[in-house]
């Protein structure tokens, strides 16, 4: 398991010091920079590994559970008043306080959880019942999240939104700019995928290839109903400016315009993550959405970030994304909804959205926005619950 990929991993020599703060997986490093810079950082995909921790469990521990022994002794060296994590995705996390119970432990949600990881945590319940799944604090996207997690996870809930958009706050000149939107009637439509991966989860993938598909019916019945009716069409992508062939390439219809992933010193985001390997940087699409009216997607999470903001939201998920995620009844009976995408709905539904007032609009948008994504301004709770940790 250490020996994998030694080509990649990062060999440290020193003896890890004392923290307060000890971050759970590297790949969030840029968000943890955003609310504290000193901490230690935990690389649980073993990007990275201490030696000098690695040779004393060896030595004290032996080699049996020696991945186990590894994490409890780099814990116990750097004596954290708190851990945290930003990849609430791993039930490994939840798992923590059974052998490493001297601190708080704190998660942060960042994407959409599958069914399959609360089956997970569900089944390992049913099979080892002393096991727990435990944090101290969980801070989650909305009340969908709060209920799903509350049946399966102990700890102390907090609806909070998303990390990421929490910071990226609308300013005036994002009015301005939404004004001229409206009155042009433009459509942005956010891609759920990253082209720079696709052929690999093709052929991994047959759910993936149908997800696919319906992304590509889906915006192929947009384009054509903005030709329609005169209505401006922006697709937000995942990938840089070079995929843009690559996508065009995907779509019968041209009326419409490539917003790529933003750059980096010419270098892409895509090409910046494969290469780090591990440390993610500030997503600067969010500035795209605080500057749109309309935005319509087939599952991204960046839909109800925009809802929350008061954008008009339309969701129309593929059948297998429905059988992944929950979405909650209320939600997939509303507006925001789309279940039976033909030509017709679509187009009704867009009309229909256009229409109604701003008044009409923000009893919808907060209806709604508090059962999938609430919003904390500059983070400031959490930034509360962690001087908390620290201070006790």
């Amino acid at each position: 398991m250490f020996l994998v990929n030694l080509r990649r991993i990062r060999f440290i020599f020193k003896k890890p010091l004392h923290n307060n703060i000890l971050l759970y997986d590297g790949i969030s490093k840029s968000k943890m920079d955003s609310i504290s810079k000193k901490y230690a950082v935990f690389y649980n995909r073993y990007e990275e590994i201490n030696l000098y921790v690695l040779f004393y469990t060896i030595f004290t521990n032996g080699l049996k559970n020696i991945k186990k022994n590894y994490k409890v002794n780099f814990f116990k060296f750097i004596s954290p008043k708190v851990i945290i994590t930003f990849n609430d995705c791993d039930p490994g996390f939840f798992m923590l306080k059974n052998i490493y119970k001297d601190c708080k432990y704190i998660s942060v949600q960042s994407t959409s959880k599958p069914k399959h990881f609360y089956k997970y945590i569900k089944d390992s319940r049913k099979k080892i019942p002393s096991c727990k799944f435990f944090s101290d604090y969980i801070f989650v996207f909305g009340q969908i999240d709060l209920d799903n997690h509350k049946k399966i996870i102990d700890g102390k809930i907090l609806k909070y939104g998303s990390f990421e958009n929490n910071k990226y706050l609308i300013k005036k000149k994002n009015l301005f700019i939404v004004k001229k939107k409206l009155h042009s009637k433009e459509i942005l439509f956010i891609s759920s995928f990253h082209f720079d991966t696709l052929e690999m989860k093709i052929k991994k993938d047959d759910s993936f290839k149908k997800k696919l598909a319906h992304f590509i019916l889906i915006f192929n019945k947009i384009c054509k109903i903005c030709i329609e009716n005169n209505y401006k069409l922006s697709l937000l992508s995942k990938d840089g400016e070079e995929f843009e062939n690559t996508y065009r390439n995907y779509f019968k219809l041209n009326n419409w315009n490539y917003i790529p992933k933003r750059t980096i010193n010419g270098i892409s985001l895509a090409s910046f993550y494969s290469t780090s390997g591990y440390e993610t940087i500030p997503n600067y699409n969010y500035e795209v959405v605080n500057n749109s009216f309309f935005v319509v997607t087939d599952h991204s999470t960046m839909a109800y970030e925009a809802l929350v903001k008061h954008k008009r939201v339309l969701i129309i998920p593929s059948k297998q994304v429905m059988k992944e995620i929950f979405y909650g009844k209320l939600l997939k009976n509303s507006i925001l909804f789309i279940q039976n995408p033909t030509y017709s709905n679509i187009e009704l539904r867009i009309k229909k959205m256009f229409n109604y007032s701003p008044q009409k609009w923000n009893v919808i948008a907060r209806k709604y926005s508090s059962l999938c994504m609430a919003f904390n301004k500059n983070n400031k709770v959490l930034k509360k619950y962690l001087r908390k940790c620290i201070k006790n």
